[in-house]
């Protein structure tokens, strides 16, 4: 059986520290950051197979919210209605209103996304 050869990948190096290489690199649309040795780091590229599992970088932000899919339009739209925006041109005059309103639905704001970040990372 004939094993499937990596691809290198194009990395932005954002780190070296003695042996570990903090990297960035785009795959299906989504950047992604982690730490692989140094050794790796051949001419800017990094094999696929070796990305795959590069130590993580950063907060895991999916992990930490959840969204009841199923009742969101229903929240969106109560919360769109209770800041007065009931048509395309209340939406285009009040463009904060409807981030407020999307902050509502979603039940997320900077403070829980700071929240979150905070928890996670002194793992408490």
């Amino acid at each position: 059986m004939i094993a499937k050869k990596s691809k290198p990948v194009l990395v932005t190096i954002l780190q070296v520290n003695r042996q570990v290489t903090l990297v960035e690199w785009v795959s299906d649309g989504a950047a992604h950051r982690g730490y692989v040795p140094s050794s790796l780091v051949v001419d800017g590229s990094v094999e696929t197979t070796e990305l795959a599992s590069a130590a993580p970088y950063g907060v895991p932000w999916a992990a930490l919210f959840q969204v009841d899919a199923k009742s969101l339009p229903e929240k969106l739209e109560k919360a769109l209605h209770n800041a007065n925006l009931w048509t395309y041109r209340d939406v285009c005059n009040n463009p904060q209103a409807v981030i407020g309103a999307i902050q509502v639905a979603y039940g997320i704001d900077f403070s829980a996304v700071m929240a979150a970040a905070r928890k996670y990372e002194t793992g408490g």
